[in-house]
């Protein structure tokens, strides 16, 4: 029994692939002094640094060579669950005492509503560098 992989990857415009490109090198350019002066720092996710910033990056590069819906979604999936424990901490954060002192009240609506908003740029970024056929319209 043989299988045809060939479907598992499907092609895209090129612009798609300059897009992961580009989010690849800006991943690693945010994370490279961190990553290259304290590899094995953990960061507050828990994870080394030297973890975080290459294999995100080495998955966007092999998703920009061939892409597919499971490295779309695995992408996904990462950027989705880093904003959300960030999020959580940081509301949590705000909500809870810091050195004694409460935020106050707009401080961390204002955080909540600048979360919402990064939230729905990646997801809308995610969106259009979704995997789809070279000739859908789109």
């Amino acid at each position: 029994m043989s299988h045809d992989f060939s479907s598992l990857v499907t092609p895209q415009r090129s612009w798609h692939r300059w897009g992961w490109l580009v989010l690849a090198v800006v991943w690693t350019s945010m994370l490279w002094s961190t990553a290259t002066e304290h590899p094995w720092a953990t960061s507050s996710l828990g994870i080394a640094y030297v973890w975080l910033a290459g294999l995100p990056a080495i998955v966007m590069l092999a998703h920009a060579a061939y892409p597919t819906r499971l490295g779309w979604s695995a992408l996904g999936l990462i950027a989705i669950s880093c904003l959300g424990y960030e999020a959580t901490e940081a509301l949590r954060g705000a909500v809870g005492d810091q050195n004694g002192a409460k935020y106050k009240e707009g401080r961390t609506l204002g955080l909540a509503v600048a979360l919402a908003v990064q939230l729905s740029l990646i997801a809308g970024l995610l969106y259009l560098l979704r995997p789809r056929p070279a000739s859908s319209g789109g």
